[in-house]
Parts: C-alpha cells; structure tokens; sequence
C-alpha cells in the first residue's frame, strides 16, 4: 500500500500529464459553498455503453443537505 503523502494529485489529457505541487493546489481560490453545479449532461453517444449497467450518485461528503443522484 502506497501512503496518501507519496500519492501525487494530476491530470492527464491524454497526451501529458500535468503533476500538481502543493504550491499549486494552495494557490487555488477557496471554495465558497460546498454545492456542485451541474452545468450540462454528456451526450449519450459519448459514454461507454458499460456505464449504464448501474448508477451513480454524486452526493457532498459534509456540510451540505443537499445530493445529486445522477441516473
């Protein structure tokens, strides 16, 4: 098992992939409510078909009552 300190935060676009330090994640702005808009859906012909065998749920961890259910 890897400990969380050795675990790195990125993002890959497919063609590199960019390493965050913790300068960079601390530069960010800080969040000012906990909810999560939803700004457009994924056109269905994007998905992988695999994905429609079960649901998923996208809900806060804390501090908010408030849950998506993404079906």
């Amino acid at each position: 098992m890897v400990p969380f300190a050795h675990i790195d935060k990125a993002y890959d676009d497919g063609e590199r992939t960019v390493v965050f330090t913790a300068d960079d994640l601390s530069a960010l702005p800080e969040e000012r409510n906990r909810e999560i808009d939803i700004i457009e859906f994924v056109p269905t012909n994007q998905l992988d078909p695999i994905l429609f065998d079960r649901s998923y749920f996208l809900e806060p961890a804390s501090k908010s009552v408030k849950a998506c259910a993404l079906l």
